[in-house]
């Protein structure tokens, strides 16, 4: 009893000392500011110098020619204000890289690089290439160029062109900044030749008096474009398109290209088509059966939603149509062939297929779907093994199934029309049919179809109407302005309704049938990514993410919890079945595409390259021998791997973005690589004193994820939900939240005040007093619980392996040593991520977190155990037995009683160790005392107090139960 006594006043030191902790609190009122995105007041615009007849320098000194006057008309029309800066074009598209602009207007080319770097207008003109020599020169052909030089300007599609070309036809080529000096250098006779776009060319040579002349040979290169940075200015997109098509529509377009092209330029594109006053009747193709889209009704008149849709759009725009029913294939070919003007019969937009036309904006988003007969037995795809699934030839339904035949084993055949294709499957001749789901449903209602719909689709993308490619730019243009002014008017959604039913809802707020989801959704993500997911000063998980998600479940009408586990970890949920999404900033790549299922983009980004202000660091260049810190498993780490060989840098791996950059600020790295939005949020919100180089890479999208063919459901929710967010505003209003340009932020001198503070040692303990009591009561409780298992199951092993039963011990050693073998870490992740990838079965973090710390330390509990028995004396047991008393009661009332008294001191020091290994469990989303530690860093940057304290927290709880074992073991 006395014993017992003593212990109890012990144990209330222990408490008393954790008390002590409770003395440092301090109650702080936090304030959060709301940053409401403001429209910008003047954007900055950067054009050529030198690229006449589109933008030069009069002789007044005023900066003038089509792009000028085109950007003059449409900012008048559009009502914004806006600065030119003449840069040069090299310089202009390098400012809007690194966002000093807003825009680019300089004779632009647009190509399929540039739009993965840059969002483009509609083309505002379509141009091409020509070659000039001297008047008096003997070359009349691209192949008396052999041995010459020829002069381009640098960065240019003419500098593109003679590079394809010179191996051809044997020329050299000499680069140049502007165009002036490059034709300078054929006229002095350096260069044989020049390579520029004709309208400049013919432009510099007849009003510049030059002594050159073109070629006959032309290379047609597409069109002109206005860009912006990526996601930046989609408004300046949006009102650029806008005033481009109300100034074509009015004749200002055709009065600016006139006054510098004169009687050449008869209209605004090829030479005829785009002034929108339509002077021929179009002739458009279409299918003839793949209804609700299009289809021959009952009196014998070509109807559906395409029919409508062009009936409208044509006489808001007053053009005049002839429409021939082909059918698809030879719709295409005959577009193919020019034969017809343009194609509208539910043509998916596809990357080949805009290789080979110009499509409109998409008028349709659809998915696709099979359709076995009503009494089948299949059910899933899985059933389709040895079946026959019937197609449309040139259709995406084909491309489809020719995908999956081989993993689903069915064998694939093709019919000309959906109509024989639906048959073949009705008499029994093939087992399934795939079609686009809403022509498959309106087939089975309208047309009481003895068939029913999978449940799984894929999404197929967007529909739109086809011409050929530069032919007719005023009927793509014409289609694109009549859709949105039909889709603006409701007429759009009245013809969907007429053909869909409640069942279509409308595209423009592109809503969809609703999906029923029957499950709560486990979502993994990250919580050191700011500003996409954060923990803010309230202790709440915010940033876009988080906002984004909340907002579709809203709208999409299913529920989820958010596990915040870190990125790789996330990513490992997800790959084992303990998530089902994952929203971290995920960059979609081709490796990860493999893996997982991706739903649209939500975002688009770049990666920059951050140092400290002092640095002499100026570019990649000067990286040369230094060390660049990236995040595990991003496209910062993949960059920073393929540039390590060029720059000559080492490279530094981290687990965090907050462990990123606060190896640069500790000088550990020169250096770090992180997505442009959370850099830039990073040094203006957590006043991180860093500065971004120049140099930015285009790194793609980010999307939400789940696990390749699994929560379908959940993946059409979330992209039906983003475009409803994005066309109702929201999601820009989310977006413009976190990421808002300082100049929309008002800061009052207390708020700076305010932050100053909570910067210290003391304003980090009062900002974050409770977060951090609440990852200590984490930490202990955890420990405890694990602790009182492990004894159990370490006091029986260690009995089992001191024992005489060779079968047991044999159990308890091996037990021991495959548990010492194996890193806590390493353990932990098997059971959080490896045992539901075998076994299906999943858990909480916390549960997983318990069993590993309790498998882990029962098996250093046995050792202990062993230990103490194996030092009692054996004369002891001896005596015992002499007595007559058998085995077992020797062990529980002689051996065990002198080993406890031996073992309490290792025990506590069990404790003590098993209690910091509640650090190693942030890996798997328990947030204890260090993790909670690494979050409040991602939002403050304040690594050094906040280790401080923390340390502080551990080394006051510790001691105390060192002390504790101090006394046991001097009362032993």
């Amino acid at each position: 009893m006395r014993w017992i006594m003593k212990k109890a006043k012990l144990l209330a030191f222990v408490m008393a000392c954790l008390s002590m902790l409770g003395v440092l609190t301090i109650t702080a009122n936090h304030s959060v500011q709301t940053v409401d995105a403001q429209t910008k007041e003047k954007y900055i615009i950067a054009t050529d110098t030198t690229f006449a007849p589109f933008e030069f320098v009069n002789e007044a000194g005023d900066m003038v020619g089509i792009d000028m006057d085109l950007l003059a008309a449409i900012a008048e029309d559009q009502g914004f204000e806006y600065e030119v800066k003449a840069l040069g074009f090299n310089a202009a598209v390098q400012a809007l890289e690194s966002k000093q602009v807003d825009g680019v207007i300089a004779g632009m080319s647009i190509t399929p690089e540039r739009q993965e770097a840059f969002d483009f207008s509609e083309a505002y003109y379509n141009s091409s290439l020509s070659f000039a020599v001297k008047t008096d020169s003997e070359i009349q052909t691209l192949s008396d160029l052999d041995g010459k030089r020829v002069a381009v300007k640098t960065g240019t599609q003419g500098a593109e062109l003679a590079d394809s070309l010179k191996d051809e036809y044997g020329f050299t080529v000499v680069t140049f900044e502007d165009s002036v000096n490059m034709y300078q250098d054929v006229i002095v006779g350096n260069s044989d030749a020049a390579v520029e776009d004709f309208p400049v060319m013919a432009y510099a040579i007849n009003d510049g008096k030059l002594a050159l002349r073109q070629l006959e040979e032309t290379f047609d290169i597409g069109s002109y474009g206005f860009a912006t940075s990526p996601g930046e200015n989609p408004e300046l997109v949006a009102a650029f398109n806008e005033g481009l098509a109300n100034i074509q529509a009015s004749g200002k377009y055709d009065e600016i290209l006139a006054t510098y092209l004169g009687e050449a330029v008869e209209t605004s594109s090829d030479e005829a088509d785009t002034a929108l006053e339509h002077t021929k009747k179009y002739v458009i193709a279409t299918d003839t059966t793949f209804a609700p889209f299009e289809f021959v009704n009952e009196d014998g008149d070509m109807v559906g939603i395409d029919m409508d849709l062009l009936a409208a759009i044509a006489e808001d725009q007053g053009f005049e149509y002839e429409v021939k029913a082909l059918g698809f294939n030879a719709a295409v070919q005959a577009l193919e062939s020019k034969q017809v003007d343009g194609v509208i019969a539910g043509m998916s937009i596809t990357p080949e297929r805009q290789e080979a036309f110009d499509f409109s904006e998409a008028y349709y988003n659809s998915s696709l779907s099979f359709a076995v007969k009503t009494d089948s037995e299949i059910q899933t795809l899985s059933d389709l093994e040895g079946k026959r699934v019937a197609v449309k030839t040139g259709t995406q339904g084909a491309e489809l199934a020719d995908s999956l035949k081989d993993e689903y084993g069915f064998t694939v055949v093709t019919f000309e029309d959906s109509v024989n294709m639906y048959q073949d499957v009705i008499v029994g001749n093939s087992d399934a049919a795939v079609e686009d789901f809403p022509v498959m449903a309106y087939a089975i209602n309208d047309g009481n179809l003895d068939l029913r719909q999978l449940a799984e689709t894929f999404d197929i993308g967007s529909y739109g109407f086809a011409t050929s490619p530069g032919a007719n730019p005023a009927l793509v243009a014409a289609f694109n302005q009549g859709l949105a002014n039909i889709q603006a008017s409701g007429e759009y959604d009245e013809i969907l309704a007429t053909y869909l039913g409640d069942a279509a809802v409308t595209q423009t707020e592109t809503e969809d049938v609703a999906i029923e989801h029957t499950k709560k959704y486990i979502i993994a993500t990250d919580q050191t990514y700011a500003p996409f997911e954060f923990v803010d000063d309230e202790g709440n998980l915010v940033g876009i993410d988080m906002d984004l998600m909340a907002a579709i479940a809203e709208n999409q009408g299913f529920e989820y919890d958010m596990k915040v586990l870190g990125f790789n970890a996330a990513v490992q949920a997800l790959e084992s079945g303990q998530a089902d999404g994952v929203i971290a900033g995920m960059s979609i790549t081709e490796a990860r595409q493999e893996s997982f299922d991706f739903s649209e983009p939500y975002f688009d980004s770049e990666l920059s390259f951050a140092v400290k202000p002092d640095s002499e660091i100026q570019t990649l260049e000067d990286l040369d021998g230094l060390r660049v810190a990236v995040k595990t498993g991003t496209q910062g780490a993949d960059l920073a791997e393929r540039l390590k060989d060029e720059y000559n840098f080492e490279i530094a791996i981290f687990e965090d973005s907050a462990n990123v950059i606060e190896d640069v600020l500790a000088g550990n790295s020169a250096a770090l690589i992180e997505d442009f939005p959370v850099m830039a949020y990073t040094i203006k919100e957590g006043d991180v004193d860093l500065r971004l180089l120049d140099e930015t890479f285009s790194v793609g999208s980010y999307g939400f994820a789940v696990l390749k063919d699994q929560n379908q459901d959940l993946l059409t929710a979330f992209n039906q939900g983003l475009a409803n967010l994005q066309a109702s505003g929201e999601y820009d209003e989310i977006i413009s939240l976190y990421t808002a340009t300082e100049d929309a932020v008002e800061s009052t001198e207390s708020e700076a005040e305010t932050t100053s503070s909570r910067s210290t040692f003391i304003g980090q303990i009062t900002s974050n007093w409770r977060p951090l009591m609440d990852g200590l009561w984490t930490t202990v409780w955890v420990t405890l619980v694990s602790i009182v298992i492990a004894m159990i199951l370490g006091i029986a092993l260690g009995i089992m392996s001191a024992g005489q039963n060779s079968i047991l011990k044999f159990i308890a050693l091996l037990y021991v040593d495959i548990m010492r073998g194996i890193p806590l870490l390493v353990l932990s992740f098997f059971i959080y991520f490896g045992i539901p990838q075998l076994t299906g079965l999943t858990f909480p973090a916390t549960l997983a977190g318990i069993v590993t710390l309790s498998l882990n330390a029962a098996a250093y509990i046995s050792e202990i155990v062993r230990g103490g028995i194996k030092a009692v004396p054996i004369g002891q047991s001896e005596a015992s037995r002499s007595l007559g008393l058998p085995y077992n009661k020797t062990l529980r009332h002689i051996v065990l009683p002198q080993a406890f008294k031996i073992m309490v001191p290792s025990f506590i020091n069990q404790f003590v160790i098993t209690l910091k290994d509640t650090s190693i469990l942030s890996v798997i989303g328990l947030v204890e005392l260090t993790q909670t530690g690494k979050i409040i860093i991602a939002r403050t940057y304040q690594s050094g107090s906040m280790w401080l304290i923390v340390g502080l927290m551990y080394i006051i709880i510790i001691t105390a139960l060192t002390k504790l074992s101090k006394r046991l073991e001097k009362e032993k």
